[in-house]
């Protein structure tokens, strides 16, 4: 289901399609960095909401400490972002089996 949103081409359809898909699953923590990605522009403080939301729901999702990072620079905050940016860094060493000295 979310990969068939993801492709939706108009940016404000896709937007609407993924607050249904957060509202009918909100577990789903994809769904919720996609919608903040789509957010992040035009309504910060709603797209650092999902940020954290997917945070919640999977704390090790490297994506979501990235965009949370960017979006936090967006704001001006930027020892937030940069802690963020380092855990996103950190998160997907680990995924990805390495270290980060």
């Amino acid at each position: 289901m979310l990969a068939d949103v993801l492709r939706i081409q108009d940016t404000r359809a896709r937007q609407k399609r993924l607050e249904l898909v957060c509202e009918v699953d909100p577990d789903v923590p994809d769904a919720h960095v996609n919608l903040g990605s789509a957010l992040v522009h035009d309504e910060l403080e709603e797209a650092l909401a999902c940020y954290r939301k997917a945070l919640q729901l999977q704390p090790d999702h490297a994506l979501a400490h990235c965009n949370l990072g960017q979006a936090l620079r967006f704001q001006g905050k930027f020892r937030e972002a940069l802690a963020e940016l380092q855990r996103a860094a950190a998160v997907w060493a680990l995924q990805q089996g390495e270290k980060i000295p």
